[in-house]
């Protein structure tokens, strides 16, 4: 199960007991968005995962593992009812 990685930087937080903008002010980015990436509504991207591995000391690989792995869950989730028209066997195209 792979949650969303705004809920596991809020528990970051709330464990070290760092406000949004106190942070937001430490890795000079807008607090509104990483308010929107702790409600789910956007997602880390390397810059971020890169400060934020700096500041937690967790290293920029957690956070795009976390981001990456959340994409993967939602993705399949989506996904799940497509087909392709066709596939590559063999290096040719064969219909699906």
């Amino acid at each position: 199960m792979s949650s969303h990685p705004g809920k596991i930087l809020n528990n970051f937080l709330n464990r070290y007991n760092i406000k949004i903008e106190e942070l937001a002010d430490n890795i000079e980015v807008n607090p509104i968005y990483l308010a929107s990436i702790i409600e789910g509504e956007n997602w880390i991207d390397a810059t971020l995962a890169y400060k934020l591995g700096i500041v937690f000391d967790t290293g920029m690989k957690f956070w795009l593992d976390l981001q990456t792995n959340h994409d993967i869950k939602i993705t399949a989730e989506n996904m799940k009812n497509w087909t392709p028209k066709s596939v590559y066997l063999d290096g040719l195209l064969r219909p699906f």
